[in-house]
């Protein structure tokens, strides 16, 4: 008669030489590269493929507009555009209405400096342009 230790061994040779075996053994090799595929995109390159996505995503775009005039809260001139230094930083918008046609939007500065401190004012009577075209004009006279 047959030994339990036989007839454990006969039955392992058994199973190995099965089809579902075989199954078994691709069906964990392709688990394990999944995982480490996973593993990869998530744990190591995960942070990498996240700053990539929001660069697709979000688009930061710098426009030139067109300046006006600027007003005060009673329709009160304050600048005009033509005096008005490009890049001189006045402070920082508050709120931003838009107008019921959806063409136009109206906005409120907070300013960057407290009006009750002031010591000094510089007043601006002309631009660059200005000075550079009276220069030019008296060049060639």
């Amino acid at each position: 008669m047959y030994s339990i230790l036989e007839r454990l061994k006969a039955g392992i040779e058994e199973i190995l030489r099965t089809r579902v075996f075989v199954l078994i053994i691709v069906f964990c090799i392709m688990s394990s590269i999944l995982v480490g595929r996973l593993f990869n995109l998530q744990i190591v390159n995960g942070q990498q493929y996240l700053d990539d996505y929001k660069l697709q995503i979000q688009k930061t775009r710098v426009t030139q507009g067109t300046r006006g005039n600027i007003y005060d809260k009673n329709g009160k001139l304050l600048a005009l555009s033509s005096k008005y230094l490009q890049g001189l930083f006045i402070g920082y918008i508050s709120e931003i209405e838009v107008d019921s046609n959806n063409l136009t939007r109206s906005g409120y500065i907070t300013p960057a400096v407290d009006f009750s401190n002031i010591q000094e004012v510089l007043v601006i009577t002309s631009t660059k342009e200005d000075l550079t075209q009276n220069s030019s004009d008296s060049k060639g006279e």
